[in-house]
Parts: C-alpha cells; structure tokens; sequence
C-alpha cells in the first residue's frame, strides 16, 4: 500500500472516528470515480489527442532539423578533420558542442515535466477537468454523498462498486459531445 492511500485511510478513519456519535445516526455516504477511465472514454478527449497529436509533431519535426544539423557537423567533421589545423579542429569540435547543447536544452524545454508538451496538454485538460469537477459537485450534493474518491490516483482502500460515480459522470459529460 503507498503512503499515499495510507494517508488517505488515516484521514477517514479519523473522521469517522471523530464522528463516531454522530456516525452511529447517521452512516456516512462515499462516492468513487475512475479519473483515467473518465478521461479514456469521454468522448471529448478525441479532440485533445489530436490537438496534442498535431503539436508533438511540429515538436518532432523541430527536432529532428536540429538533430540532422548536428549530424552534419559530426560528419563535416570526421570527414575533414585530419585536412584542418589543430586550430580549427577545435574551433568545430566547440561549435558542434554548442549545437549540442543546444539542441539538448530545445529537447528539455519540449518535453521536461513542465515543457511545452506539459503546458500544452494542461492547457487542453483545463476546460474538461472543470466540467467534471462541477458534475461531482452537483452529484455529491443531489445524491447525498459525504465524500466522493478517485480511485485512479490509488487513494481508496476499500469501495462498494454500487457507490461508483465513473459511469454517471461520463453520461454527463458526453451529453455535450453528441
């Protein structure tokens, strides 16, 4: 179990232990929801992927240019080298450092954990994770619900399937998307 879910665990227990009087009135009502099966079978997403698509590969294709001209001064160089002073062997063994270097920094700037890659997709996610986090709130409060888990970030020790939400929630959102 990861410190995360036992984390959780703690924090019900002790709620239902702190409310222990007011838990033998009146049992409390939990919800759970699949994050990555909601964001795998909305509909919606299709659009994300593509847009997500079509930026990953402008990225690639950037890439790929800067990495072809690196390779171009490798073999410039390997292919000549003998020919060139000592002088200007080092001048291109820096300047393809430099394009080196470069093209890792391009690298890192794209696809690190808060890249353009990262942004963008943030980006595309905003809108659909606000559209579910207003149909949970109108559903815990129509139904009654007293917490509601994710069961995508393993934050749930135990769950009732009768109590899963994941179908209701998709039911709603793809409403807009047909």
């Amino acid at each position: 179990m990861s410190m995360k879910t036992w984390m959780v665990a703690s924090l019900l227990f002790g709620l239902i232990g702190g409310f222990s009087g007011d838990v033998r009135a009146k049992e409390l009502k939990l919800g759970y929801i699949d994050s990555n099966r909601i964001l795998t079978e909305y509909k919606g997403m299709a659009d994300v992927q593509a847009e997500l698509e079509k930026a990953k590969s402008k990225w690639d294709k950037q890439t790929q240019a800067k990495e072809a001209e690196l390779d171009s001064l490798r073999q410039e160089y390997d292919a000549q080298s003998l020919m060139w002073s000592e002088k200007t062997q080092q001048q291109k063994q820096k300047a393809i450092q430099e394009k080196y270097v470069e093209y890792q920094r391009f690298v890192n700037e794209i696809v690190s954990p808060d890249g353009k890659f990262a942004q963008r997709r943030m980006e595309l996610l905003k809108p659909i994770y606000d559209k579910i986090n207003t149909i949970l709130d109108r559903l815990g409060k129509e139904g009654g619900y007293d917490f509601v888990f994710d069961v995508g970030i393993p934050a749930v020790v135990f769950a009732k399937p009768e109590y899963e939400l994941t179908d209701r929630v998709l039911e709603e959102l793809n409403k807009e998307v047909e």
